[in-house]
């Protein structure tokens, strides 16, 4: 994790990325998942872990849950689940030469430019009907304040730049 080497020999196969391994899906699915499990051990060990409080996961947080918290998977079975779904979607798209994809995921934050969801959710899809791409609301992780958007890389582009005007002092 601390070299983040540009290329890793799995098996057979030699796997790349220009910004190093882990930006690729199965390499940072893991280290979430691993991390995760980590702090939840280190909570314990400072006895400041309430081992009855109710806890879930979402996505990736799911198989990280279950891993921390119960003993229905070991830290082993965590890590080869989460890589497999992770070299799933990895690969569920074409990609380059260079391991990227046309596509990626965004988490937006409206309510520092002043808008609210019906808003956001307004210039979501005009950014899309504007360029004809994806670009889509996908998850509301915190209603008024957090999103992840997910569309066609210029889409997205398209939305952070409009987004930043209106970040811009004085812009309404």
């Amino acid at each position: 994790v601390r070299d983040n080497p540009l290329e890793m020999r799995v098996g057979k196969e030699i796997l790349r990325h220009e910004q190093g391994v882990l930006f690729l899906t199965q390499f940072t699915q893991v280290g979430m998942a691993v991390l995760a499990c980590a702090q939840v051990e280190e909570l314990r060990e400072a006895g400041c872990f309430q081992e009855d409080a109710p806890f879930c996961g979402h996505s990736v947080g799911e198989y990280s849950a279950i891993g921390a918290l119960t003993d229905a998977l070991s830290l082993t079975a965590v890590v080869d689940c989460v890589y497999q779904r992770g070299l799933t979607m990895q690969h569920y798209v074409p990609r380059d030469a260079q391991g990227r994809s046309a596509y990626r995921m965004a988490v937006i934050r409206p309510n520092i430019v002043g808008m609210n969801e019906a808003a956001m959710k307004a210039l979501v899809d005009q950014i899309g009907r504007d360029t004809g791409l994806l670009c889509e609301v996908v998850n509301y992780n915190i209603r008024g304040r957090q999103y992840s958007v997910v569309g066609h890389v210029p889409a997205l582009e398209a939305l952070r730049a409009e987004l930043r005007r209106r970040e811009a002092p004085g812009a309404k």
